[in-house]
């Protein structure tokens, strides 16, 4: 029993001998191939003197230096892209056209109340008849002489009641009350901006 557990033993040994000195081999043979890399660079062969003195931390360096020229020139495309697009906005911001102001018409007649409208000649209307209480609550308008030679009223909006009421209390005229309107027609209405004597 003693001699089988002493061959098992030497056996357990030999074997163990021989994949130890695999193992060497391997250690040797990965040994060789790290320095073989290591004599040869990028740009060609080298003496293995000079591939022994340089070291990684002085390659560090070169790929610092190149990451921040990367990062400088992207912060200087940045900022230039970034003043291009504020120049750009502010061009298009200049060239925006201003809003337009709305267009008005210009009517031309004689001012005159709804309940004289029809008057055969609306120039002799005299201003007194204007003030009436009958005449003012008719509302004013504009009697506009047509290319037959005949007359047709256009009634004021709310804002030209008080532009002609306005008017009334400062002319000198007792008739003939021609004046120009500056405003819009609209659903057989003129909406009054302004009234000049004419």
């Amino acid at each position: 029993m003693k001699k089988i557990l002493l061959c098992q033993v030497l056996a357990a040994a030999i074997v163990l001998a021989g994949c130890g000195a695999d193992v060497r081999s391997s250690i040797s043979e990965k040994r060789e191939t790290l320095s073989s890399e290591t004599v040869t660079s990028p740009t060609g062969p080298t003496s293995a003197g000079s591939a022994e003195t340089s070291s990684p931390a002085s390659a560090e360096p070169e790929q610092t230096a190149s990451q921040t020229q990367v990062v400088t020139t992207t912060a200087i495309t940045e900022t230039v892209t970034s003043t291009e697009l504020q120049t750009v906005q502010s061009e298009t911001t200049a060239e925006e056209p201003p809003e337009a102001a709305p267009a008005y018409d210009t009517f031309y007649g004689v001012l005159i109340d709804e309940d004289c409208s029809d008057f055969e000649d609306p120039p002799l209307h005299d201003t007194p008849c204007m003030f009436m209480k009958e005449c003012r609550e008719s509302g004013y308008g504009l009697d506009i002489r047509q290319t037959d030679g005949s007359w047709v009223f256009y009634m004021f909006d709310e804002n030209g009641q008080k532009l002609a009421w306005d008017y009334l209390n400062i002319t000198q005229r007792q008739d003939g009350l021609f004046v120009s309107v500056t405003g819009t027609w609209e659903n057989n209405v003129i909406k009054v901006i302004s009234i000049e004597e004419s």
